[in-house]
């Protein structure tokens, strides 16, 4: 699936992101009605969760001619299901049937990326927390390339999918359970704060004279630079510390080439469209 475009786009610009794990995600009781138009499902981890069970009426949300396209079931087995329905799959593609370009792809994790952020008019149901809780195991930057060009031949990612185990039997191999997340930078914005007097000021704060405070002052947008994916990697690794990251950043936020160096004090992160739950040892994502 990497080399398709509708994939490619998705990590277009994105500047930062995570190697993760967690069970095994597959899709069982596969059935495309035809007559309906439309595909149900089931999501599964083995892990003692109750299954997600979910409905897809493709041909109306998409906006599809039935006639001219096919839907290709990927498995994580080696000899695919020819009779539905469908066990142990991996996602599917709805292709275009006379130039087989893909329309459309889902693994479980996009359908309910698609479900929670995009608010795709499907069905879940089930309890979708059980099932975006991710290990956090490395944490990384790719300003000036592409994520996937940043992977190819690192070592970090080549270390985990070397000492990782597995934690769900039905796992072939262990790299069926390492996930990408990627996240993109949207906007920065900068606050100015002022201090009636000094037990007011935040530690580490870079002071101003008022005269500069004033030009800055106000709640303004930012120009998004290498500073900014520095910042924003460096908090991240501080926070949860993955496993596989040999710098941990213990002087965050004085780092080189960091936000501290455009005259800032700190940085706080809002993350949006995000449906994932993070934690190491060190550190879990609060959910609201």
């Amino acid at each position: 699936m990497k080399e398709e475009d509708v994939v490619k786009n998705y990590m277009t610009n994105s500047s930062v992101y995570m190697i993760v794990k967690r069970p095994l995600l597959v899709i069982n009781n596969f059935y495309i009605n035809e007559k309906q138009q439309k595909i149900t499902f089931e999501i599964h981890d083995n892990n003692g969760n109750a299954p997600l069970k979910c409905e897809f009426p493709y041909v109306d949300i998409l906006n599809l001619n039935p006639d001219s396209i096919c839907i290709q079931a990927l498995f994580y087995k080696k000899t695919a299901d020819t009779i539905l329905p469908y066990d142990t799959m991996a996602g599917f593609k709805i292709l275009d049937e006379k130039t087989r370009d893909v329309i459309v792809w889902y693994s479980p994790q996009k359908f309910i990326y698609e479900f929670v952020v995009n608010k795709l008019p499907i069905s879940i149901e089930g309890e979708i927390i059980n099932y975006i809780d991710y290990e956090v195991l490395y944490i990384g930057k790719a300003f000036n390339q592409k994520v996937w060009d940043r992977l190819t031949g690192h070592n970090s990612f080549q270390k985990i999918l070397t000492l990782e185990s597995t934690e769900n039997l039905l796992s072939l191999q262990n790299s069926f359970e390492i996930s990408l997340l990627i996240l993109e930078l949207s906007s920065a914005t900068k606050v100015t704060h002022f201090a009636p007097d000094d037990r007011n000021i935040p530690e580490n704060a870079i002071l101003l004279d008022f005269e500069d405070a004033f030009e800055h002052m106000g709640v303004t947008e930012d120009k998004l630079t290498i500073n900014h994916t520095n910042d924003v990697e460096a908090l991240l690794i501080r926070k949860y510390m993955p496993e596989y990251n040999n710098i941990m950043y213990e002087n965050y936020p004085n780092i080189q080439n960091g936000m501290r160096d455009l005259g800032y004090s700190n940085t706080e992160i809002y993350s949006e469209n995000f449906p994932a739950i993070l934690y190491t040892e060190f550190s879990k994502q609060e959910v609201e």
